[in-house]
Order: structure tokens, then sequence, then C-alpha cells
């Protein structure tokens, strides 16, 4: 998850099929049975957000630590497509 702007807009089947990866990911490492709720085990045992959260979470993280310049880069690259959407000067896109 470390490649939170890789995925930051990733269709909701990648996204379901990574929350099922994880989901599995926690079963064997708990050891709790398929027909248990998985909820509880990934916010009270494991500490681990659902995918979209931590992509969510992983952006802000990233964009908090870096200094200024570089995050306004960042930021800028990741909403490049919604800036050019809204009524901004044509050299923001």
């Amino acid at each position: 998850m470390e490649d939170a702007f890789v995925l930051y807009g990733a269709t909701d089947t990648v996204i379901w099929q990574l929350q099922a990866v994880l989901h599995a990911a926690v079963r064997l490492i708990t050891g709790i049975w398929r027909d248990d709720h998985i909820t509880p085990t990934l916010r009270d045992t494991v500490h681990w957000l659902p995918v979209s959260q931590r992509i969510t979470f992983k952006i802000a993280l990233m964009t908090y630590d870096y200094p200024w310049p570089i995050t306004s880069v960042l930021l800028r690259h990741l909403f490049t497509d919604l800036l050019c959407f809204l009524p901004f000067p044509a050299s923001l896109c």
C-alpha cells in the first residue's frame, strides 16, 4: 500500500479485489473462520483500515510529511484531471 498515489482513482472492482486479499490475509493471520465477521477483527485485533480508507490515509500522510514545494507538485499531479474540469486558467491543465 505504499503506492497510494497509483491506487488513487482505482475502479471499485480493483478496490474490492484488494479488500478480498486483505480479508484473506487477516483470516490467515488471526485464524478466524470464513463465516465470522471480519470488520471487528480488522479494527480491534490487527488495527488495519479498509483499502479505500487506507489509500486516503496514505495520501494524506505522504503529503503531510513532504515539504510544501514537493507537496504542491504531488497534489497538482494527483488532481490535474479534476482541475481541468473546473473553471481555472488553462495553464493548470
